[in-house]
């Protein structure tokens, strides 16, 4: 697929990023680029943790995971996507994790229309992480603020040395708008003009500057209580410069704002882009930020339930399918390669269960992926019917069929079950490993102290009707518990 440009959706629009401008794109373009869209912070689930640096990526998304819901207030009936990011804490031997999610329920709302008309939205990342790009090359030595003012969504950033640090919630234009009774337009205009500087006011407009003025001395508050949390915890250092993401636009006085908090700051000034009306430059900052993701130019944090499919004649199953289509005419061959289709089928599905804990954090959208292989594996046995009946000489392999699909719907069974009793009861898996479609072994994950979670999933899967259910090589470390559980039908 060509990496040298990009579809990019916003507000049910698509436009299509080269690098310098954002241009109307066309639906057949989504064939060719890579399909992606950010995520602002208020449809987020959002959850920080601090854990050992010693700890792998795949341990710490387990962790994550575990933690998301035991401490983070995730909701034990929603699917979430997740992805996260480590920052080293000062003068410990720890990372802050910082994770980013969206529920599945939330997508499909802010995405419906566009995966039914273009198929799919390859990357889906937070709004937050876009400043990234503003740091062509090595990062300065300073602590960077970057305030945006959107209608709807309004917020600051931090960043130290380059690297996402934190955000913090900030109030939105509309509101503003409602505060001084102004429309919207009206607003925008006054600030971008007179800012919060007292005297461009007349003597009528008093009331109004005064919302103004406190929403934004407000959000300037928040962000500063902020940022000075977070040099408690980061090597951050103390130059500190400002950015405002609005139009392009300065906001006058603003500057007054910090030194009213006792904030020294270096700079002030407003991000402006090339090549693009000011309207866009929010826009421009992510769709250029996502665009570097796609190189590979950046960290890729990727919370998208929608990623596209390989096309079917390039997998490998399909190719086999394929094949078979030429030997149609001869009866042995065709059963042979529905065994070799089906077999394929469920090794990937093994595959797939044994690097559960691999998902860089997202052991959800594993299961999902698991979901969505069993569904073309379906397909797979419906394009064989269609087969017996174009040809006759196939009625006799009609015998081969339900023995192969009864086989593989008892292993998904008891991988699904797994996966629920895992799920309900916060446990990560680090392998599984399924022998046959009776015996399953998995490796249990949690933290020391939650011991009696694993005793409360063998008894889930007893009260499903399985016979033997046993636990065996208990270890600890790091602060996490391990066992090895074997489940037998």
């Amino acid at each position: 697929m060509d990496t040298n440009k990009i579809v990019y959706i916003k507000d049910e629009e698509y436009y299509l990023y080269d690098g310098k401008t954002l241009t109307i794109a066309d639906i057949g373009d989504a064939k060719k680029y890579h399909v992606t869209s950010s995520v602002n912070p208020s449809a987020l689930y959002l959850h920080a943790h601090k854990l050992p640096s010693s700890l792998d990526d795949n341990l710490v998304g387990i962790k994550m995971d575990i933690s998301m819901y035991d401490e983070g207030g995730a909701s034990e009936d929603k699917d979430y996507i997740t992805s996260f990011i480590r920052t080293p804490l000062k003068n410990e031997d720890n990372d802050f994790i910082d994770l980013f999610g969206i529920t599945t329920e939330q997508a499909n709302s802010l995405y419906k229309d566009a995966v039914q008309e273009l198929k799919a939205i390859d990357i889906i990342t937070p709004s937050i992480l876009a400043y990234h790009s503003l740091y062509e090359n090595e990062p300065e030595n300073t602590t960077d603020v970057y305030l945006y003012f959107g209608d709807e969504e309004a917020y600051g950033v931090v960043y130290a040395n380059g690297k996402y640090i934190s955000y913090r919630s900030t109030e939105n234009l509309a509101r503003i708008s409602a505060l001084c009774g102004w429309e919207l337009d009206t607003l925008k205009a006054a600030l971008k003009t007179r800012g919060i500087q007292g005297e461009a006011y007349n003597q009528d407009e008093i009331v109004a500057y005064d919302a103004i003025r406190n929403s934004i001395y407000r959000s300037v508050e928040k962000i500063i209580h902020t940022l000075n949390h977070k040099k408690g915890l980061f090597n951050m250092p103390e130059t500190t410069r400002v950015f405002i993401d609005f139009d392009g636009d300065e906001i006058p006085g603003l500057k007054d704002a910090f030194e009213y908090y006792s904030l020294e700051i270096s700079s002030l000034k407003p991000i402006r882009v090339e090549n693009n009306d000011r309207t866009l430059t929010h826009d421009v900052i992510i769709a250029n930020y996502i665009l570097g993701v796609v190189n590979g130019k950046y960290e890729t944090i990727n919370i998208s339930p929608f990623e596209r499919e390989e096309p079917v004649y390039k997998k490998p199953i399909a190719n086999l399918f394929l094949s078979a289509l030429f030997g149609a005419l001869i009866v042995s061959s065709i059963v042979f390669t529905l065994s070799m289709l089906t077999d394929a089928n469920n090794k990937e599905i093994d595959n797939l269960n044994a690097n559960i804990a691999s998902a860089n954090g997202s052991s959800k959208k594993t299961v999902s992926t698991l979901k969505s292989l069993q569904v073309k594996k379906d397909n797979l046995e419906k394009y064989y019917l269609a087969l017996q009946d174009q040809d006759g000489k196939l009625k006799k392999s009609k015998r081969v069929l339900p023995g192969i699909s009864s086989q593989a719907t008892q292993r998904q069974q008891m991988i699904d079950n797994a996966l629920e009793g895992l799920s309900k009861n916060h446990l990560g898996a680090e392998f599984m490993e399924q022998n046959g479609s009776n015996h399953l072994t998995i490796g249990i994950v949690t933290e020391v102290g939650n011991e009696e979670k694993i005793a409360n999933f063998l008894n889930f899967m007893t009260n499903y009707g399985y016979k033997k259910s046993s636990t065996d090589k208990i270890e600890s470390d790091n602060g996490t518990y391990r066992s090895v559980v074997e489940i037998e039908k």
